[in-house]
């Protein structure tokens, strides 16, 4: 039986573009935090209505 549980060697991390860098804030995670970010991007549930209205409301707003 395959496992299917993601791990943080799953996701591709990299560097912005020096362009993208001005728009964005970096976080610096001690390794609990970044275990936790990561099995919440592993295990997210399927987005409910809420969510769905959210981010309906984010692609209108101009940037």
């Amino acid at each position: 039986m395959m496992n299917n549980k993601k791990t943080s060697d799953d996701f591709l991390i990299r560097p912005l573009p020096n362009v993208e860098r001005d728009k964005c804030t970096q976080l610096i995670l001690n390794e609990d935090s970044w275990n936790r970010v990561i099995n919440a991007l592993a295990n997210s549930p399927e987005p409910n209505a809420k969510l769905k209205l959210a981010a309906r409301r984010l692609q209108r707003l101009e940037f």
